[in-house]
């Protein structure tokens, strides 16, 4: 078992690993692996292909891909998630937007208890590959669900993105208002030029 502290429950938590598992497809299985500068060289030797981040995306996006394949429900529905989100890192937007819009279609099947609501405060893959594939609509849908849930405006990803997507439809007004906002949330994320 694993000791943890989990952000819903709260700390010392402790999960098997079948828990862990299935709680990380959430998050594309994406690992960090922290070393000092001197050990790089021993930790890239221990990682071997795992330290590619290309070979790293693909080998997830594989996984993902036999997720789907096997998986129901809201496990399913990460799933097809992750293999969007590989696609964006790879910089394969079109497909990645496909990737999105199976998985969106898998999320309306699942019961209101079951739809991840909050998927897009962690995870803003959607929008990145919406975006870069000219659906700009989709991308301020989107925000604008993510925003919705919320007492104020304070996911500054979602302002951010609805921002650009808000631009590229000439409605300047709330471009400004969005990427303002944003910024007054985060200015280290998004610097405003003077």
């Amino acid at each position: 078992t694993f000791l943890t502290t989990d952000t819903f429950v709260g700390p010392f938590q402790n999960y098997d690993a079948r828990h862990i598992e299935d709680s990380w497809r959430a998050f594309n299985n994406l690992f960090i692996v922290l070393y000092p500068d001197a050990r790089a060289d021993q930790a890239v030797g221990v990682l071997r292909e795992w330290g590619d981040e290309k070979w790293a995306l693909q080998r997830a996006m594989a996984y993902a891909g036999f997720d789907v394949a096997e998986l129901t429900g809201r496990d399913q529905f990460f799933a097809q998630f992750n293999i969007g989100t590989s696609l964006v890192a790879l910089g394969d937007y079109e497909q990645a937007a496909e990737a999105y819009d199976l998985a969106y279609g898998l999320q309306a099947e699942l019961s209101d208890f079951d739809k991840p609501i909050r998927i897009l405060w962690y995870q803003t893959g959607p929008y990145a590959a919406y975006f870069n594939s000219g659906s700009y609509q989709k991308v301020i849908d989107l925000a604008d669900a993510a925003l919705a849930i919320l007492p104020e405006p304070v996911l500054e990803e979602s302002l951010y993105w609805r921002g650009l997507a808000a631009a590229e439809l000439n409605d300047s007004a709330q471009s400004e208002a969005d990427l303002n906002l944003a910024h007054s949330l985060n200015p280290q994320l998004f610097p405003v030029e003077e």
